[in-house]
């Protein structure tokens, strides 16, 4: 079985992410989305320092990733302006997320102040973290003020 995966995000960590995708047999890229204009409209081939093209070119619209209803998106834009909203918005599709944004989910006082309720040493993730260990069964997301 093949499973139509995203990529969100086209610095090192996604390019790196991004490879190994397109390297994996039972893989298929769906799209690509990019925070950075410098990236939008280069083959992910390109972004991912592969020599086969594939014909699909990072954009920074996410709406035609999302409406190819991929089983999962990597998002490793952590230096987006809204990764708590983008995140939100992948699962909010019914697509699944692998985010490399874990360490902010974890350790509240290091994460964007939209990823936590509250503040100080009590603060607590706006949605529950995914375990290290394996999949979080049930993820809500909410904002705070």
């Amino acid at each position: 079985m093949s499973y139509l995966v995203g990529q969100w995000g086209t610095g090192p960590a996604g390019r790196s992410s991004l490879a190994a995708l397109l390297g994996h047999p039972d893989l298929e890229l769906a799209g690509v989305v990019t925070v950075d204009p410098r990236h939008a409209g280069v083959d992910a081939a390109e972004l991912a320092g592969s020599g086969r093209p594939t014909r699909i070119r990072a954009t920074e619209d996410p709406a035609p990733l999302l409406a190819r209803r991929p089983h999962v998106v990597c998002h490793t834009a952590s230096r987006s302006r809204d990764v708590a909203g983008e995140i939100c918005r992948i699962l909010e599709s019914g697509t699944g997320v692998v985010s490399d944004v874990l360490p902010a989910l974890v350790h509240p006082p290091s994460a964007d102040r939209a990823l936590v309720r509250g503040s100080g040493p009590r603060a607590r993730p706006a949605a529950p973290p995914a375990s290290p260990s394996g999949p979080a069964r049930r993820t809500t997301c909410s904002r705070c003020c």
